[in-house]
């Protein structure tokens, strides 16, 4: 269905019916793509959404581009009102997110910092994951970075670094244990 005005209740769209969600006024002078959506402990929504300034001039895809790309949050309650934008992480690019068990939200990223460190647009293809838990108050926990290690993309210059994917967080061990053993492990 064609997207429309937002409705002034989420029961007034039908299924699978859109509706704008982040209009000009709240992009803020950004071009917003690529979205990552988890649902807090306490039942507020929380929106990643990748942004770069209109006012950059770079071309798509160029490092000056790349480089220029942010992670940024809004959150709402009713899933049509949301809060400003706020930016969470630079040089970054395909937010995803989800929920661990305890209602705590993990958001991933592919992260463009070594990109741009060097200057080196080929860099990019090799660009790693990182994350880290919206911790109380919606400021992020420390930065890791995902990696395998024995996968041949982690040192492979031709190879594209996986990115897009969906985690799901296993409730336990033994759901973990029996996940492992379908991969052999």
């Amino acid at each position: 269905m064609p997207v429309r005005e937002p409705p002034a209740h989420l029961k007034e769209l039908a299924w699978g019916e859109a509706t704008l969600v982040l209009g000009e006024a709240a992009a803020n002078g950004h071009l917003l793509s690529d979205t990552g959506i988890a649902r807090r402990k306490d039942g507020t929504w929380t929106l990643y959404v990748k942004g770069v300034p209109t006012s950059l001039g770079c071309a798509g895809g160029s490092l000056c581009e790349l480089c220029g790309r942010s992670i940024f949050r809004t959150t709402s309650t009713d899933l049509i009102t949301w809060s400003a934008l706020v930016k969470m992480v630079d040089k970054s690019s395909i937010p995803e997110a989800t929920n661990y068990l305890d209602g705590s939200a993990w958001l991933y990223w592919q992260d463009f910092t070594p990109t741009c460190a060097a200057q080196d647009l080929m860099v990019a293809a090799r660009a790693p994951i990182s994350g880290a838990f919206e911790q109380e108050g919606g400021t992020l926990s420390s930065t890791v970075t995902v990696s395998f290690p024995k996968e041949a993309f982690e040192t492979g210059t031709t190879l594209h670094y996986p990115t897009n994917a969906n985690p799901i967080a296993l409730p336990t061990k033994e759901a973990k244990a029996a996940f492992d053993a379908c991969f052999g492990k």
